[in-house]
């Protein structure tokens, strides 16, 4: 699904007084940091938004990731936003390109290293 359609279907909940659970798509690559902060910004404009699930934080690599954010995305259950335009954050090539792999997701699994 994508924002427009997350977007008018998350409307339509809040007409009826629906909490939302938003679930970011379990793969790895749509659980970076990039993409977790992407989902909670997006999450931040829903009036009647609950929570935000993702996966792949528990990576050991996953915080280094990306630079000019706190080193822990998640503070006492909470992701904060930043208060600059953008994300505020650039992706850490060298350790994207470190754990990147050729072919399926793209970054290692736990299993994988």
């Amino acid at each position: 699904m994508g924002w427009e359609n997350a977007s008018s279907l998350l409307g339509s909940s809040a007409r009826w007084s629906l909490s939302c659970r938003v679930k970011v798509r379990g793969d790895i690559h749509r659980s970076s940091p990039v993409g977790t902060l992407a989902s909670a910004q997006f999450c931040a404009a829903i009036p009647n938004f609950l929570t935000l699930e993702f996966h792949a934080a528990h990576l050991p690599f996953w915080n280094d990731l990306v630079e000019g954010v706190e080193k822990s995305l998640m503070q006492d259950g909470f992701i904060r936003l930043p208060e600059t335009p953008s994300l505020g954050l650039k992706l850490n090539e060298d350790v994207a390109c470190k754990f990147a792999r050729k072919r399926g997701a793209i970054f290692l699994t736990r299993r994988d290293y």
